[in-house]
C-alpha cells in the first residue's frame, strides 16, 4: 500500500535531507524513488508541511521507536495522524 511502501521510501528521503531545503528533498524523492518532477514536488511540500506541524510528534516516535507506525486513527497520535489533519 502507499502508506507502508511508497510513505517508508520518502520518509528516508525527509531524514536524508532534514537540514537541507525542499529542492533537496525533492530531489532525493526523483533520484530515490523514481518519481517524476512534479510528483516529487507534491511529496516534498506534503513532507515540509508535516515538517513544520508535526515535528515534535515525529521527534517522539523517533525516540520510541515508533516512526514507522504509519497508523491514522482519531485515537492515533503519529506523524501521520498529525499529517492529515494539517496537511
Amino acid at each position: 500500500s502507499t502508506r507502508k511502501n511508497l510513505a517508508a521510501k520518502a520518509q528516508k528521503c525527509g531524514i536524508k535531507t532534514m537540514g537541507g531545503g525542499i529542492d533537496g528533498l525533492q530531489k532525493c524523492l526523483e533520484t530515490d524513488i523514481g518519481w517524476t518532477e512534479e510528483c516529487a514536488r507534491c511529496w516534498a511540500e506534503d513532507i515540509f508541511c508535516t515538517k513544520n506541524f508535526c515535528i515534535f510528534i515525529y521527534l517522539q516516535s523517533l525516540m520510541t521507536n515508533q516512526l514507522g507506525n504509519f497508523k491514522v486513527s482519531p485515537d492515533a497520535i503519529t506523524s501521520t495522524t498529525c499529517e492529515e489533519a494539517h496537511c
